[in-house]
């Protein structure tokens, strides 16, 4: 069995490797149609993905597929503009690139997105905060147990906001960011209740800028994942927190958290860089493809270039790079849980930069494999 290993600052050979787990050694299963360097490579499915990249001509827009178990090439639909050396991630059936260099080696902000499925590429709205190129990336999976709440009154003034809903013992849990919307005449957010299991749900609670509440109140929750009727209540009164600044009104409700389907989450991170003047980075950047946003977290402790990142057993591993002057041996890790990176006291044997990392199985085990530089 072969691991291919993602390879966002690794040059890509004519010729692409594999790790045999059980047969240890290097073997050459295909050959590159363009080859390139500081693009992205990942599997979908029975398909291997190469995007973008460095190569003879310059950086690319290529999207070149090859079929695992064929080794027949393709290609697919090509970047919007040409990118390398940026960071990327798959949620679910899409890849997502954001910042690298562009035709002219300048970095950007830009962040792309590739419907795999559809074989079509949109550029999003939302862009990075800072242009970043020769950065590395990590993409955190969790499962996560999401509901959908939906609140409305028979009338309210104003606009509605946001929703909230109080767990027993616990106390006013917010929505999952950027998810309120407005669907049917209904004011609808996503919550996330994985802490929450076995627990009362007793209020729902809305908020809106001017007065005119009036019931009855319908009051329903969702499974997200499969969209099923978990709970509705038709409340006849409610109650105005005046805690809450403008006009948060509620209503009481009875649903135990259960029966929720669990659902897959990812979140990319955007780790180091440099900018467009040069200066490298140890700024972090964390991606939400659920609600296309991004928010900056804790920083690397060095900033670092041309390093590689790995996800090990929910943590993220940072290895080598350069400050831009020197290459570095130093190994950093990320506690998402925490916001904080440490500083570990192991080191590379030799200082590395342009390297990658991959998070492999053997034998049972999970390792992070390093490759070249």
């Amino acid at each position: 069995m072969a691991v291919i290993t993602g390879a966002g600052g690794a040059r890509f050979k004519k010729l692409l490797p594999a790790y045999t787990q059980f047969n240890p050694h290097w073997v050459g299963f295909a050959q590159l149609g363009i080859p390139r360097y500081g693009g992205a490579a990942f599997v979908y499915g029975n398909v291997m993905y190469v995007v973008g990249g460095v190569g003879r001509t310059g950086v690319s827009s290529a999207v070149e597929r090859i079929d695992l178990n064929t080794l027949g090439r393709s290609y697919g639909a090509p970047m919007p503009e040409p990118r390398a050396h940026f960071a990327f991630g798959l949620a679910g059936s899409k890849l997502y690139v954001l910042g690298g260099v562009d035709r002219g080696a300048t970095p950007t902000n830009t962040i792309f997105v590739y419907d795999i499925v559809n074989n079509s590429w949109s550029t999003l709205a939302v862009t990075l905060p800072k242009r970043v190129a020769y950065c590395a990336s990590a993409t955190l999976h969790r499962t996560s147990l999401r509901v959908v709440v939906g609140i409305k009154p028979s009338s309210y003034g104003g606009t509605a906001t946001y929703i909230k809903i109080y767990i027993d013992g616990v106390g006013w849990v917010d929505q999952v960011p950027g998810t309120f919307r407005i669907e049917g005449g209904v004011p609808k957010a996503d919550f996330d209740v994985t802490p929450y299991v076995g627990r009362r749900v007793t209020r729902v609670g809305l908020h809106h800028t001017g007065g005119g509440w009036s019931d009855p109140t319908d009051v329903w929750i969702w499974d997200k994942a499969t969209g099923t009727q978990l709970y509705y209540f038709r409340a006849t009164s409610h109650v105005w927190d005046r805690s809450f600044p403008d006009y948060f009104e509620y209503v009481n409700v009875d649903w135990t958290v259960s029966g929720v389907t669990p659902t897959q989450t990812a979140t990319i991170y955007v780790v180091g860089g440099i900018d467009e003047e040069g200066n490298v980075l140890r700024d972090v950047y964390v991606f939400n493809p659920e609600n296309n946003s991004v928010t900056q977290v804790a920083s690397l402790s060095i900033a670092r270039q041309n390093h590689a990142c790995a996800v090990l057993q929910g943590m993220i591993y940072c290895f080598g790079g350069d400050d831009g002057s020197s290459p570095l041996s130093s190994i950093e890790v990320y506690d998402p849980s925490a916001n904080r990176w440490t500083l570990l006291d192991v080191t590379l044997p030799k200082p590395l930069t342009g390297l990658a990392a991959v998070t492999v199985n053997i034998r049972n085990k999970d390792y992070i494999l390093l490759i070249g530089g």
